[in-house]
């Protein structure tokens, strides 16, 4: 971000006068966080990043493809969910429906439809049997 405020700040520099800003922006943030823990001052391996300048607002990209990956996890905890719920239904569905067919058989004496009923139910010329 230090580098973007001085490219914010310089809008007509130079290449050169860029790259001398993010040396010493790397610096900075170096002797500031890391020289304490490393026991090295003036390091200049964050500058390495240059990727953040030639390629437009490419680090937001990390948070929002993080926002995505969230929205599609969502996603796809709802789609199971979901999916679980329609097969417990259709477990109901197929068990109540089965309960009744198998009392109409007790009640009938006969065992589901006939291969004629179905035929003229299929045609549109339904009569009963």
């Amino acid at each position: 971000m230090g580098v973007w405020h001085w490219m914010y700040e310089h809008p007509d520099a130079t290449p050169a006068e860029l790259k001398a800003a993010t040396l010493q922006v790397a610096r900075d943030l170096w002797n500031r966080y890391y020289a304490p823990a490393f026991h090295r001052r003036d390091v200049t391996l964050l500058a390495v990043y240059s990727h953040m300048i030639s390629d437009m607002l490419y680090l937001p990209d990390y948070p929002i493809g993080r926002l995505i990956g969230f929205q599609v996890e969502e996603h796809i905890r709802k789609v199971a969910r979901l999916r679980r719920r329609i097969r417990t239904h259709d477990e109901v569905r197929q068990s109540v429906a089965g309960s009744l067919d198998e009392e109409r058989d007790r009640e009938t004496g006969q065992r589901g439809c006939s291969a004629a009923a179905t035929q003229r139910a299929l045609s549109g010329t339904a009569k009963p049997d």
